[in-house]
């Protein structure tokens, strides 16, 4: 969504069960109700992941950078990207780098952006095995943190804030020191002040029973020497049908919302503090 809450951007990839060209469109948002009208269909069959530069200049997509109409919302192919069809893209609170994990490679890109063209070049790869599945920066910039569904982990990146390039300086795994319930992670989603993270384990299959076992949300909290493991949370997310394909966080930071689209419905949790 825009930053002045007026458009609302969507993606949908080409699929086996989705057959057809891939979209990038564009709803304007009603003010009073909510409810959107589309303003824009682009075609686009490597979409995936999409991300708007803060001050909603640019719109990054798989493999193509858009440049936006503030006033109508529209979008215009301005060039293309070296994410390739992305898992996540992410923009730097301060604009100038781009975050992206490709699909068709185990690596990280930080990219350098042109804040006038919105153009973006590679400044270093951070390799990355165990299947990195999402990436999530901190508003104040500090920290860029990745999910590793097949080591049960989320990293955590130094950002320098001169340059863009990432350090690690933190692994968390499922199972040591305390940890719990990060089973097979693939989302992750950050309060609005960052100090709380939101990931979503999938689970290990069973082969026995055919089912998924350990789903959860883990929550974790960031404090001045690392991450913080605070909760596992299952009530709701049990089921096997619930395969939850994306979480957020509210603007205020006091719900968070995951949706199942394999069970139909949108999970909400409450936060307690």
């Amino acid at each position: 969504m825009s930053s002045d809450d007026r458009y609302v951007y969507f993606s949908q990839a080409l699929t086996a069960v989705l057959p057809g060209p891939g979209v990038v469109a564009v709803f304007r948002r009603d003010d009073t109700e909510g409810a959107l009208s589309l303003v824009q269909e682009i075609e686009l069959d490597a979409a995936s992941s999409l991300a708007l530069s803060p001050d909603g200049s640019h719109l990054y997509a798989s493999g193509v950078v858009f440049a936006r109409d503030p006033v109508a919302g529209t979008l215009t192919m301005a060039s293309v990207s070296p994410c390739g069809r992305a898992k996540k893209i992410q923009v730097s609170p301060d604009a100038l780098n781009v975050y992206c994990l490709p699909k068709s490679t185990s690596e990280l890109l930080v990219l350098d952006r042109d804040a006038a063209t919105g153009a973006v070049e590679v400044r270093e790869s951070l390799p990355l095995s165990d299947g990195p599945s999402d990436l999530a920066v901190t508003s104040d910039g500090e920290r860029v943190y990745v999910t590793t569904q097949f080591a049960d982990s989320v990293l955590v990146f130094r950002r320098d804030q001169a340059t863009g390039r990432l350090m690690q300086e933190e692994a968390l795994r499922n199972g040591v020191a305390g940890i719990e319930g990060l089973l097979e992670p693939r989302l992750i989603a950050l309060s609005p002040d960052g100090s709380n993270i939101y990931v979503n384990a999938s689970g290990k299959f069973d082969p026995d029973e055919s089912v998924r076992e350990g789903k959860a949300i883990v929550v974790l909290r960031r404090q001045p020497e690392g991450l913080r493991f605070v909760q596992v949370e299952r009530e709701g997310i049990v089921d096997d049908t619930d395969q939850i394909e994306a979480i957020s966080v509210a603007p205020d930071g006091r719900h968070v919302y995951a949706l199942s689209p394999s069970a139909n419905r949108v999970l909400e949790f409450r936060r307690l503090r």
